[in-house]
C-alpha cells in the first residue's frame, strides 16, 4: 500500500512539474511573440493584437498582456494606435442651423479604422443624413475630429488627467465623404459592425451610408513641448499594433 501510494504521488508530482513546465513555456513562447507579432491571449483565449511595450499578469490562472501606448519619439505610430484604439471620437462642423449658423459644433460619433486586428488609419463613419452634423457636412464636409488615450484605460491607470499631454491625443483635419468604391465599402462595414455590432440594427429607413474622413492634416501632443504634426506618409506606412 504504501508503495502504491508512493508511486501515485510520485505520478501527480510529475504531471504538476510538467504542467507547470508547459505554462512556463507558453509564457516565454508568448512573449517571444509578442516582440515580433504583438498579440496575446484574453481571458477568453481568443487572440487579440496589442503594441509593445506590454505588461504580463496572471489574473484567475491566466496570463494576461496588457497593452501600452508606443513611445511618444514615433509619433505617427502614437497617432495611427490613438485612432485604431478609439471607438468614438468628437466631430467638429460648421454650424448650418439658425440661431448658432457659422458657429463651431461639436457632435460625438462612433469611428472605425479597422476590425481589431486590422488597421487602415482612415476613420470610418456610419451616417444618415437625418443627422444635425451630417447636415452641416452636406453644406460643408470639411471636419476635424479628435480622439484620446482618456478613451482607454491608460490615463486613469496613470492618473493623467485628459489635458495632461502624456494622456495623448491625435486631431486630424479633413473632409468626411462617401465611401463609394465596393471593395472599400465592404472593409467599412466589417470595420465598424465589428466594433460597434449593434449598427447593423439600426433602422433600415434612415438611410444609413458609409462615410470616411480624408485626411489633410494630423496633430499630435503626447510629450511635453508642444504639438506635433505628423507626416501622412509616415502615419498610412507604419503599423499601430
Amino acid at each position: 500500500m504504501f508503495i502504491r501510494n508512493f508511486e501515485r504521488s510520485s505520478c501527480v508530482k510529475r504531471v504538476a512539474m510538467e504542467h507547470s513546465r508547459t505554462s512556463f513555456a507558453l509564457m516565454f513562447f508568448l512573449v517571444g511573440w509578442l516582440a515580433q507579432g504583438n498579440a496575446s491571449l484574453n481571458n477568453r483565449n481568443h487572440l487579440t493584437y496589442v503594441n509593445s511595450p506590454y505588461e504580463i499578469q496572471r489574473e484567475n490562472n491566466l496570463t494576461v498582456v496588457r497593452a501600452e501606448p508606443p513611445p511618444h519619439e514615433l509619433a505617427a505610430k502614437m497617432a495611427r494606435y490613438i485612432v485604431h484604439k478609439s471607438d468614438w471620437t468628437a466631430l467638429a462642423t460648421t454650424s448650418t442651423h439658425e440661431p448658432i449658423k457659422g458657429f463651431p459644433f461639436a457632435n460625438i460619433f462612433s469611428v472605425s479604422d479597422g476590425p481589431i486586428h486590422k488597421s487602415k488609419g482612415i476613420p470610418y463613419f456610419y451616417l444618415t443624413d437625418m443627422e444635425i452634423s451630417v447636415q452641416d457636412l452636406k453644406e460643408d464636409a470639411r471636419t476635424t475630429i479628435t480622439m484620446s488615450l482618456a478613451q482607454t484605460n491608460f490615463c486613469k491607470k496613470h492618473q493623467y488627467d485628459p489635458e495632461d499631454p502624456l494622456c495623448a491625443h491625435v486631431i486630424l483635419t479633413g473632409t468626411l465623404v462617401p465611401v463609394t468604391d465596393p471593395s472599400e465599402k465592404n472593409f467599412a462595414r466589417q470595420a465598424l459592425f465589428s466594433r460597434h455590432p449593434e449598427m447593423k440594427d439600426w433602422p433600415k429607413d434612415h438611410g444609413w451610408w458609409f462615410g470616411k474622413l480624408v485626411i489633410s492634416k494630423i496633430c499630435l501632443l503626447d510629450y511635453f513641448g508642444g504639438i506635433k504634426d505628423v507626416n501622412l506618409d509616415e502615419y498610412f506606412a507604419t503599423n499601430p499594433m
